[in-house]
Protein backbone atom coordinates (compact mmCIF):
# COMPACT_ATOMS: atom_id res chain seq x y z
CA UNK A 1 0.00 0.00 0.00
CA UNK A 2 1.21 3.27 -1.06
CA UNK A 3 2.16 6.39 1.67
CA UNK A 4 -0.85 8.14 -0.31
CA UNK A 5 -2.97 5.60 0.59
CA UNK A 6 -3.15 5.48 4.27
CA UNK A 7 -4.28 7.55 7.03
CA UNK A 8 -2.98 11.26 7.25
CA UNK A 9 -1.46 10.18 10.76
CA UNK A 10 0.31 6.89 10.00
CA UNK A 11 1.52 8.86 6.88
CA UNK A 12 2.95 11.87 8.82
CA UNK A 13 4.69 9.01 11.27
CA UNK A 14 6.34 7.78 7.68
CA UNK A 15 7.59 11.33 6.87
CA UNK A 16 9.00 11.81 10.34
CA UNK A 17 11.19 8.92 9.76
CA UNK A 18 12.56 9.54 6.32
CA UNK A 19 16.19 10.94 6.91
CA UNK A 20 16.94 14.09 5.97
CA UNK A 21 13.59 15.25 5.21
CA UNK A 22 12.80 19.09 6.94
CA UNK A 23 9.75 20.50 5.18
CA UNK A 24 9.88 24.14 4.61
CA UNK A 25 7.82 25.71 6.68
CA UNK A 26 5.05 28.05 5.56
CA UNK A 27 6.22 31.44 6.97
CA UNK A 28 9.62 31.01 5.30
CA UNK A 29 7.74 29.77 2.20
CA UNK A 30 6.10 33.25 2.22
CA UNK A 31 9.39 34.70 2.61
CA UNK A 32 11.32 32.57 -0.74
CA UNK A 33 8.49 33.73 -2.80
CA UNK A 34 8.32 37.46 -1.92
CA UNK A 35 12.39 37.04 -2.68
CA UNK A 36 11.32 35.19 -5.96
CA UNK A 37 8.97 38.05 -6.86
CA UNK A 38 7.68 39.15 -9.37
CA UNK A 39 6.33 35.76 -9.96
CA UNK A 40 3.98 35.51 -13.42
CA UNK A 41 2.40 33.09 -15.87
CA UNK A 42 4.85 31.98 -18.42
CA UNK A 43 7.60 31.73 -16.29
CA UNK A 44 9.53 28.06 -15.46
CA UNK A 45 10.02 27.19 -12.09
CA UNK A 46 12.73 24.42 -10.61
CA UNK A 47 12.60 22.98 -7.13
CA UNK A 48 15.68 20.72 -6.70
CA UNK A 49 14.44 18.55 -3.78
CA UNK A 50 10.94 18.71 -3.88
CA UNK A 51 10.28 16.52 -0.81
CA UNK A 52 5.96 16.61 -0.09
CA UNK A 53 6.15 19.80 -2.80
CA UNK A 54 5.38 22.21 0.02
CA UNK A 55 7.66 24.87 -2.14
CA UNK A 56 6.06 23.87 -5.50
CA UNK A 57 2.38 23.83 -4.36
CA UNK A 58 2.75 27.24 -3.35
CA UNK A 59 4.96 28.03 -6.75
CA UNK A 60 1.85 26.84 -9.02
CA UNK A 61 -0.49 29.18 -7.79
CA UNK A 62 1.86 32.03 -9.98
CA UNK A 63 3.82 30.11 -12.29
CA UNK A 64 2.41 27.22 -14.77
CA UNK A 65 5.80 25.26 -15.38
CA UNK A 66 7.23 23.94 -11.97
CA UNK A 67 9.36 21.00 -12.44
CA UNK A 68 10.48 18.66 -9.60
CA UNK A 69 13.19 16.85 -8.86
CA UNK A 70 12.88 13.77 -5.49
CA UNK A 71 15.20 11.07 -5.03
CA UNK A 72 13.44 9.48 -2.25
CA UNK A 73 10.44 7.13 -3.75
CA UNK A 74 7.77 7.76 -0.91
CA UNK A 75 8.50 11.61 -1.49
CA UNK A 76 8.23 10.65 -5.01
CA UNK A 77 5.02 8.64 -4.61
CA UNK A 78 3.41 11.66 -2.82
CA UNK A 79 3.94 14.34 -5.57
CA UNK A 80 2.75 12.03 -8.09
CA UNK A 81 -0.81 11.84 -6.00
CA UNK A 82 -0.77 15.98 -6.17
CA UNK A 83 -0.12 15.70 -10.04
CA UNK A 84 3.13 16.18 -10.66
CA UNK A 85 5.81 14.37 -12.93
CA UNK A 86 9.10 14.50 -10.93
CA UNK A 87 12.37 13.29 -11.74
CA UNK A 88 13.02 10.96 -9.42
CA UNK A 89 16.95 10.69 -8.61
CA UNK A 90 19.53 12.88 -6.86
CA UNK A 91 19.39 16.18 -7.80
CA UNK A 92 23.31 16.33 -8.42
CA UNK A 93 22.43 13.71 -11.19
CA UNK A 94 20.15 15.36 -12.90
CA UNK A 95 20.12 16.85 -16.38
CA UNK A 96 17.89 19.84 -17.69
CA UNK A 97 16.33 20.42 -21.05
CA UNK A 98 15.96 24.13 -20.23
CA UNK A 99 16.84 26.77 -17.90
CA UNK A 100 14.57 28.16 -15.28
CA UNK A 101 13.06 31.61 -14.39
CA UNK A 102 12.69 31.03 -10.74
CA UNK A 103 14.15 28.35 -8.31
CA UNK A 104 13.29 27.91 -5.26
CA UNK A 105 15.07 24.98 -3.13
CA UNK A 106 15.47 23.50 0.50
CA UNK A 107 18.27 21.17 -0.29
CA UNK A 108 19.99 18.64 2.09
CA UNK A 109 22.85 20.32 4.85
CA UNK A 110 24.53 17.20 5.41
CA UNK A 111 28.13 17.10 3.65
CA UNK A 112 28.16 20.50 2.21
CA UNK A 113 25.56 19.36 -0.26
CA UNK A 114 23.73 22.33 0.46
CA UNK A 115 26.20 24.68 -1.29
CA UNK A 116 27.25 22.15 -4.38
CA UNK A 117 23.26 22.14 -4.54
CA UNK A 118 22.84 26.20 -5.18
CA UNK A 119 26.19 26.04 -7.50
CA UNK A 120 24.26 23.44 -9.35
CA UNK A 121 20.77 24.75 -9.55
CA UNK A 122 22.45 28.48 -10.01
CA UNK A 123 24.21 27.03 -13.52
CA UNK A 124 20.72 25.73 -14.11
CA UNK A 125 19.13 29.52 -14.04
CA UNK A 126 17.88 31.57 -16.94
CA UNK A 127 19.62 35.42 -17.17
CA UNK A 128 17.93 37.65 -15.45
CA UNK A 129 16.88 35.25 -12.94
CA UNK A 130 16.21 34.68 -9.29
CA UNK A 131 17.79 31.98 -7.13
CA UNK A 132 16.21 31.69 -3.52
CA UNK A 133 17.62 28.61 -0.90
CA UNK A 134 17.29 27.43 2.48
CA UNK A 135 20.84 27.04 3.62
CA UNK A 136 22.91 25.78 7.03
CA UNK A 137 23.92 28.82 8.40
CA UNK A 138 27.84 27.52 8.62
CA UNK A 139 27.67 27.30 12.41
CA UNK A 140 26.47 23.81 13.16
CA UNK A 141 29.82 21.55 13.44
CA UNK A 142 29.56 18.12 11.25
CA UNK A 143 27.69 19.69 8.06
CA UNK A 144 30.78 21.08 6.18
CA UNK A 145 33.87 21.60 6.54
CA UNK A 146 35.58 25.42 6.54
CA UNK A 147 37.09 24.56 3.13
CA UNK A 148 33.81 23.79 1.79
CA UNK A 149 32.38 27.18 3.25
CA UNK A 150 35.45 29.11 1.81
CA UNK A 151 35.29 27.69 -1.38
CA UNK A 152 31.31 28.73 -1.68
CA UNK A 153 32.21 32.27 -0.26
CA UNK A 154 34.84 32.78 -2.87
CA UNK A 155 32.86 31.69 -5.52
CA UNK A 156 29.89 33.51 -4.73
CA UNK A 157 32.34 36.55 -4.80
CA UNK A 158 34.10 35.33 -8.02
CA UNK A 159 31.06 34.32 -10.45
CA UNK A 160 30.62 36.68 -12.88
CA UNK A 161 27.32 36.12 -13.81
CA UNK A 162 26.11 36.96 -10.31
CA UNK A 163 24.90 40.14 -10.09
CA UNK A 164 23.25 40.46 -6.67
CA UNK A 165 23.04 38.78 -3.61
CA UNK A 166 21.49 39.01 -0.39
CA UNK A 167 21.56 36.72 3.01
CA UNK A 168 18.97 37.01 5.88
CA UNK A 169 19.34 34.33 8.70
CA UNK A 170 16.05 33.07 10.05
CA UNK A 171 15.02 33.15 12.92
CA UNK A 172 15.01 30.05 14.85
CA UNK A 173 10.99 30.58 16.19
CA UNK A 174 9.94 30.26 12.90
CA UNK A 175 11.40 26.35 12.46
CA UNK A 176 10.05 25.52 15.66
CA UNK A 177 6.41 25.82 15.10
CA UNK A 178 3.91 23.72 16.80
CA UNK A 179 2.59 23.10 12.55
CA UNK A 180 5.95 21.89 11.34
CA UNK A 181 5.67 18.37 10.65
CA UNK A 182 9.64 18.12 11.87
CA UNK A 183 10.83 21.27 13.98
CA UNK A 184 14.42 21.52 13.50
CA UNK A 185 16.91 23.53 16.24
CA UNK A 186 19.63 23.77 12.95
CA UNK A 187 20.63 27.54 12.01
CA UNK A 188 19.38 28.32 8.66
CA UNK A 189 20.11 31.32 6.55
CA UNK A 190 18.29 32.74 3.48
CA UNK A 191 19.88 32.99 0.27
CA UNK A 192 18.71 34.60 -2.70
CA UNK A 193 20.56 34.87 -5.80
CA UNK A 194 20.24 37.16 -9.14
CA UNK A 195 21.59 36.50 -11.99
CA UNK A 196 22.38 39.36 -14.87
CA UNK A 197 20.20 39.59 -17.79
CA UNK A 198 21.38 39.10 -21.13
CA UNK A 199 21.87 43.09 -21.73
CA UNK A 200 24.52 42.97 -19.64
CA UNK A 201 26.15 40.18 -20.11
CA UNK A 202 26.35 41.06 -23.85
CA UNK A 203 27.98 44.27 -22.65
CA UNK A 204 30.83 42.29 -20.62
CA UNK A 205 29.53 43.42 -17.70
Amino acid sequence: MGVSHITPEANSEILRQISGFYPTPATVVDMMLARLAPLQFGQSALEPSAGRGDIADRLQAHIDSVTVVEPHPVLAELLVAKGYSPIVGKFEDYVPHRQFDRIAMNPPFARGLDMEHVRRAFSMLAFGGVLVALMNDGTQAGDSTREQRASFEDWVCAEPLISKFEVERISSSLLLTSENLRPSHIPVKLFTLHKRGTEAVADGL
